[in-house]
């Protein structure tokens, strides 16, 4: 599949008016990316940990790492974001 690379922009209020996501064809030229409120049952989070089904825009910070994860960046002596 075809990954975007330009063009982007907000459809206007008619447009999310009348757009039906059950209208797009699958091999659509045209893609949409949707902000949607959910209510996820918190007995599905462990099992879909591994497999984000609804990702987030956000900034990780360090104190958001795992153990793991500080351990690795100090073991490679990792330049980024989060030390400065």
């Amino acid at each position: 599949m075809s990954l975007p690379v330009d063009d982007f922009r907000f459809l206007s209020d008619v447009e999310v008016e009348c757009f039906d996501v059950m209208q797009v064809a699958e091999d659509s030229p045209v893609g949409y990316i949707l902000e949607v409120d959910l209510d996820y049952p918190p007995e599905l989070h462990l099992t879909h940990n591994s497999y984000p089904l609804c990702p987030e825009h956000l900034t990780v910070k360090e104190d958001m790492l795992s153990d793991m994860h500080v351990a690795m960046l100090n073991h490679l002596d990792a330049t980024n974001s989060y030390r400065t």
